[in-house]
């Protein structure tokens, strides 16, 4: 009685192992089939150039065939194209994870680490896809690539801008007064008359002026400045109004991943018939 239940429990506990197999293998079949149709269908997506339908219909079905090495390369070229670049650099990580030597996606990730505007990074991985020995005409892209690259990491220490400008006219009001020859005091309940340089002037004027600015780059992310601007206001008669002013500013300038943040100093001076009119100094903040 005993050995007929075991004979039982063992035809039972068979049935149950060659159903489970059974089951997994119909359904592995099942997948990789579907998988097929699905690479088909987003390969002719990508062929009529429609990348946005190609990335969404293999997106919606990440979850099921990620890891598996021909939809991911597919999902990710897919995704550079609809420029998706963020998401397809994290699925070429995924596919190198496993398959380290891929050049093919080494190069495809290095391009859209260079299209995010990730140079360091990208050159990285281009110089890496040559240590593989690609064919001829892959390793003479990448070496485009890499030009460029070296080219947009060189760093110019020295900078130097600026401009020049000069304009003329007619200024009908060069001391910015009031066209009455008197002003009434209230206190002394009188008009008093005014001087002729307090009575409202016109000239024709001559106003050049030029600024200067020198960068020096410590490195790609800090940089100090230097710069000049000077200007003067020559009319043709009324030399006791002429001007003349300068200001210079200098500080530095920092690059961060929102912006770029500076801070510096400013010193100006006015002269006014070649006396000092005025003196001012300040902080300036930008970004």
């Amino acid at each position: 009685m005993g050995f007929k239940k075991l004979s039982i429990y063992f035809i039972i506990i068979s049935v149950f192992i060659f159903s489970f197999n059974y089951s997994l293998c119909f359904a592995n079949s099942y997948e990789k089939q579907t998988s097929k149709l699905l690479l088909k269908k987003a390969k002719l997506l990508l062929k009529q150039k429609k990348t946005a339908k190609a990335y969404k219909l293999l997106k919606e079905k990440e979850a099921l065939f990620a890891g598996d090495i021909n939809y991911d390369y597919i999902l990710a070229m897919a995704a550079i194209d609809s420029n998706e670049l963020s998401h397809a650099t994290f699925i070429f990580e995924r596919i190198l994870t496993v398959k380290p030597n891929f050049a093919g996606a080494r190069l495809d990730m290095a391009r859209a680490y260079f299209m995010m505007g990730n140079h360091l990074r990208a050159k990285t991985e281009f110089e890496i896809v040559i240590s593989l020995n690609p064919p001829s005409l892959a390793k003479k892209t990448v070496k485009k690539y890499l030009k460029i690259i070296n080219h947009l990491l060189t760093i110019k220490k020295h900078d130097f801008s600026g401009f020049v400008q000069i304009s003329s006219g007619y200024n009908n009001n060069i001391n910015n007064s009031t066209d009455n020859n008197t002003i009434y005091v209230p206190a002394l309940d009188l008009n008093m008359l005014l001087s002729a340089t307090n009575i409202k002037q016109g000239d024709y004027f001559v106003n050049p002026a030029a600024y200067g600015l020198y960068k020096y780059r410590f490195n790609r992310d800090i940089s100090s400045y230097f710069g000049i601007y000077a200007n003067s206001r020559t009319h043709l008669d009324k030399d006791d109004f002429n001007s003349t002013g300068i200001n210079i500013r200098t500080g530095f300038n920092f690059k961060c991943e929102n912006g770029t943040f500076g801070i510096g100093l400013t010193e100006g001076i006015v002269t006014l018939d070649n006396d000092t009119n005025q003196k001012n100094t300040g902080v300036e903040l930008n970004w």
